[in-house]
C-alpha cells in the first residue's frame, strides 16, 4: 500500500507538471494544453481521493477494538480494492475487523 507520505509526494509532483502545462514555453495550441491538463486534473483528483481514503484507513489501526451494535470486534488487517471515483479507480485499504 502507498504510504501518506508518499502520496503526498505523487499529488506534489502532479501539481508541478500541471503548472509546467500552463507555465509551458513550447509552442502548443489551446486544445492541446486544455486536453493535457484535463487529463492531469482527472489524475490529480484520483491521487487526492486516494489520500482521503488512506487518512480514513489509518484511523482504524490493527487491534482497535469497536462494537456492532452489542457485539465486539477487533481490527485484524487490511484488505484492498479498488473503488470507483469521479476521477478513476483508486486501490484503497479498507480495515477488516472480527
Amino acid at each position: 500500500m502507498t504510504t501518506i507520505p508518499e502520496l503526498r509526494n505523487e499529488i506534489q509532483h502532479d501539481l508541478k507538471e500541471l503548472l509546467a502545462l500552463a507555465e509551458g514555453t513550447s509552442p502548443q495550441t489551446a486544445t492541446e494544453v486544455e486536453g493535457a491538463l484535463w487529463t492531469g486534473m482527472l489524475g490529480l483528483g484520483a491521487s487526492l481521493m486516494a489520500l482521503f481514503f488512506a487518512h480514513q484507513a489509518a484511523r482504524w489501526p490493527v487491534g482497535r477494538r469497536y462494537a456492532v451494535g452489542e457485539v465486539a470486534h477487533e481490527v485484524e488487517g487490511v484488505d484492498f480494492a479498488e473503488v470507483g471515483t469521479k476521477f478513476g479507480k483508486v486501490v484503497v485499504g479498507r480495515p477488516v475487523g472480527r
